[in-house]
């Protein structure tokens, strides 16, 4: 089984934001489930791998309010946590624009920056 697999088989159980398990509790499940120490960085991957396939972890839910991840219960679900990824998205881009801008009138010129 692998850590994607292992958090699937955990997040499954997890209906709703009522159900959220931190990410500490998600971590210390797989270690269980896989009978090895898991890193929370390799959480965050799986997580992450699994929700950009598209396929049931695409259903995975999390927000800055509810501070773990449940798998979605409906469409509203998913719709509030595409809402706050989406903000923050933005929010980056906004930043990462003026960064670009600044490097530009500080070294003058167009610098390469790819797109």
């Amino acid at each position: 089984m692998t850590i994607e697999e292992a958090v699937l088989t955990i997040l499954e159980g997890r209906r709703g934001k009522r159900w959220a398990i931190s990410r500490d509790a998600l971590r210390k499940c797989v270690s269980y489930e896989l009978r090895q120490q898991v890193k929370d960085r390799a959480i965050r991957k799986a997580v992450e791998t699994l929700r950009s396939e598209g396929g049931r972890g695409s259903l995975i839910c999390s927000s800055s309010r509810t501070r773990g991840y449940y798998m979605a219960e409906s469409y509203e679900d998913v719709l509030k946590m595409y809402r706050e990824e989406r903000r923050r998205a933005m929010t980056l881009l906004v930043r990462l624009r003026k960064q670009r801008d600044a490097a530009r009138r500080e070294f003058g010129g167009q610098l390469a920056f790819q797109q």
